[in-house]
């Protein structure tokens, strides 16, 4: 794998994605709160890269939130989902990802997101009555 330091307008579109699904851990009340949301994300971004190609923490920039000015308007299901992939898939080669509170935060906002898309509640739980009958054969080896 490999991984680079993601853009300070991808973690700004996360964040406002997750005030937008109410994810728990990410009702903010102001702007700083805001902004130590986003420090998570690019924290956890910055230590795989780090990770993965040893280089000095102390160079990583501090991540500075501006949702006033970000201008979003797209919060599509696909490419909110899109955008999540994008950083577990960056932030991913330290070992401690997978336990921290902003791959928990992802996985929340991720779920909201896929409980927001069309059809998504009307959608039978498990599989649909088939078409057809299933012809089985069975193998015995």
């Amino acid at each position: 794998m490999s991984a680079y330091l993601v853009s300070e307008e991808n973690i700004a579109y996360l964040v406002e994605a997750c005030v937008k699904h109410q994810v728990e851990g990410a009702h903010v009340k102001n702007l700083q709160e805001l902004s130590a949301l986003g420090q998570k994300l690019w924290d956890e971004n910055q230590k795989s890269v780090s990770y993965r190609y040893v280089q000095d923490k102390a160079k990583a920039p501090k991540y500075k939130h501006l949702f006033i000015f970000s201008g979003f308007s797209d919060f599509e299901p696909v490419q909110v989902l899109k955008s999540i992939n994008h950083i577990d898939y960056q932030s991913g080669e330290h070992p401690t990802w997978e336990g921290s509170e902003a791959k928990r935060i992802l996985e929340e906002l991720k779920s909201a997101v896929i409980h927001s898309l069309p059809g998504y509640d009307d959608a039978i739980w498990g599989s649909p009555e088939p078409v057809a009958k299933r012809i089985v054969h069975e193998v015995r080896i």
